[in-house]
């Protein structure tokens, strides 16, 4: 999908805020270019993260020299790509200009004087080494911000310089694509191969039909790159050899190898769909729309869906009680506005799967940086599997995302994502919801921060591993919640959370609560019976973090052998009492421990 993207964007079919995070890309390249940290904006150090929940590519700054040195100044509006970027795209080069003002402004108020102090202390200590270093001629930044604004409406003079290759495996076929960012005509003269396992080397033979040399157009201002495809018989198998191209400039006899990429086909649009009011009442009978209250609802009743309902941002979408949406296998619900379940005892909103259609369940839901909280209650959610749609996925049945939920007495029961429920950098409250039956994880909050309380979380991970409530990066919150047959952890928390929990119950798990990788959990007044690999336990797993900490109090432990495992560096202190340190192979635990409970 990154790739893809990637190459949609290149290739001129993708704008920029349709492949990249458009306020993240904007800022980058401004604070870049105001730091003179313009070599991290050279195309071949540019990194991205592909951001799996939002679909798009985040930029990672990488090899960003700054200069100390008064440097001539310079504008990525020099360079072809970040220039396609900018000036391609309003909504980054309006972002691009106004970081550029607002870092303008700060060094004209108050940035100089903090970072000449830090400056100061720092050469302290390096002129005991070095003491000839001078500091950074800190007012050269501010002329380089002017100059960048200055040039802001300028175009600048394209400069590219290579000509790449890529060996694409789709649908149709493979083929090699040869793109040509030069101003001047190029010819494809040769195709090579080299098989990985012997070194062996040999021309490589095309699709009949196809034919060589081919000749490619040079880059003109305002027009798409020029580029070839050249089909490869069905019987080649990319992944066995490197492929190489052979290339030559139009009238120069020198030939010019480049080895060709691993690449996947080119997409014409992102996957996930943006939804609109009108085709949404237009294609479901069942589907209704208030323009005074900006609402988008369900009639009561039992209904099919045989589409994604894709509510677009700027709305309220409501399901009211004794509404039951089944959906078929390959369908869900994808809303980048608040959602409200407005289900009773009597009356709950039940989300399914087909009747009959057996292990194939439905997709899910995925609440995206909603404006206003959702809140649901007396909600049934059954039979989910994740969401999958076009090479774009999500690992949970439920999904949020930068937003606010309140799941009051809701169920979730017979679901297969990963994550019945995943909870991502979003506020969250779960009052008295239960998860059953559950094949991996039941509750998953990820950089998010809530509360739990009460709720029954049973059978959970019987497919082969998985935690009732897996906390990663996360300040949370638990308080009389039961859990019951979990393979896995009843609670774990990892990458640094802090959680605390209360009164809580955990029958018959693999470990009763973990604490790992930098994370904090406190728990009191609770009960641990029946863990497989131990009551309490605090490891490291991912080393970057460092060590786990519980502090329990009035926990009672039965039928746990041993009743705590404390591994060296980490701290487990039960009723003020230190437990005893032992040296274990995590990893080795871990391998052992997925052939009887499935520790994950």
């Amino acid at each position: 999908m990154a790739q893809g993207l990637l190459s949609g964007f290149v290739r001129g079919q993708l704008s920029a805020s349709e492949v990249f995070d458009a306020e993240l890309m904007g800022r980058f390249i401004a604070i870049s270019s105001a730091w003179k940290a313009d070599h991290g904006l050279t195309w071949h150090n540019m990194r991205f993260y592909y951001n799996p929940i939002t679909g798009h590519l985040e930029p990672i700054g990488f090899d960003a020299g700054i200069p100390y040195r008064r440097t001539r100044h310079s504008s990525p509006l020099h360079d072809f790509i970040t220039a396609k970027v900018i000036d391609g795209d309003e909504e980054i080069r309006r972002i691009y200009k106004e970081t550029l003002e607002e870092i303008l402004d700060e060094w004209k108020l108050s940035t100089p004087s903090w970072i000449m102090a830090e400056e100061k202390k720092q050469l302290r200590i390096l002129h005991s080494e070095y003491p000839f270093l001078q500091g950074i001629k800190f007012d050269q930044f501010v002329e380089q911000v002017e100059f960048l604004l200055e040039a802001f409406d300028r175009r600048p003079d394209s400069d590219v310089e290579f000509v790449k290759a890529f060996m694409v495996q789709g649908e149709e076929g493979n083929h090699v694509e040869i793109v040509n960012p030069l101003y001047f005509p190029i010819v494809v003269n040769a195709l090579k191969a080299t098989r990985i396992s012997t070194r062996e080397e040999f021309n490589l033979r095309v699709q009949p039909g196809e034919s060589l040399p081919r000749h490619v157009n040079g880059y003109r201002e305002g027009s798409s790159l020029h580029k070839v495809n050249i089909q490869l018989p069905p019987s080649f198998r990319p992944k066995e050899f490197k492929v190489m191209v052979g290339i030559q400039n139009k009238g120069n006899g020198k030939v010019r190898w480049i080895q060709s990429i691993p690449y996947y086909p080119m997409k014409t649009a992102n996957p996930i769909p943006q939804g609109e009011v009108g085709s949404l009442v237009k294609r479901f009978s069942f589907v209704l729309h208030d323009p005074i209250k900006n609402e988008i609802s369900i009639k009561p009743g039992i209904w099919r869906v045989g589409d994604w309902l894709v509510i677009p941002r700027g709305m309220q979408f409501r399901i009211p009680g004794g509404t039951e949406l089944r959906f078929e296998p390959s369908f869900g619900i994808i809303s980048r506005s608040p959602i409200a379940i407005d289900g009773n005892e009597e009356n709950p909103v039940v989300l399914t799967g087909l009747a009959g259609s057996g292990s194939k369940g439905w997709q899910g839901v995925f609440i995206q940086r909603a404006h206003g909280p959702s809140v649901w209650s007396h909600a049934f959610i059954r039979n989910t599997h994740g969401i999958h749609l076009g090479g774009w996925s999500l690992t949970g049945g439920i999904n949020i995302y930068e937003s606010v939920i309140k799941i009051n007495n809701s169920y979730f029961i017979g679901n297969k994502a990963e994550d019945s429920l995943n909870i991502v950098r979003s506020n969250f409250e779960l009052n008295n919801v239960v998860f059953k039956n559950v094949v991996s994880d039941a509750f998953d909050a990820d950089f998010s921060a809530g509360e739990v309380r009460g709720g029954v979380y049973e059978n959970i991970g019987y497919g082969g591993g998985g935690d009732a409530i897996d906390v990663s990066g996360s300040n949370v919150a638990i308080r009389g919640t039961q859990l019951k047959n979990i393979s896995d952890k009843g609670i774990s928390v990892g990458e640094k959370s802090e959680v605390m929990v209360e009164q809580v119950m955990v029958v018959n798990a693999g470990i009763g609560a973990a604490s790992k990788d930098g994370s904090q959990l406190t728990i009191s007044d609770s009960s641990i019976v029946d863990s497989g690999i131990a009551g309490l336990m605090a490891y490291i797993k991912k080393k970057e973090y460092g060590p786990g900490e519980i502090t329990a109090t009035g926990v009672k432990i039965q039928g746990s052998s041993p009743a705590t495992i404390c591994q060296t560096g980490n701290r487990i202190q039960m009723d003020g009492k230190e437990v005893d340190s032992v040296e274990i192979d995590v990893d080795g635990l871990y391998s052992r421990s997925i052939n009887t409970v499935g520790i994950q």
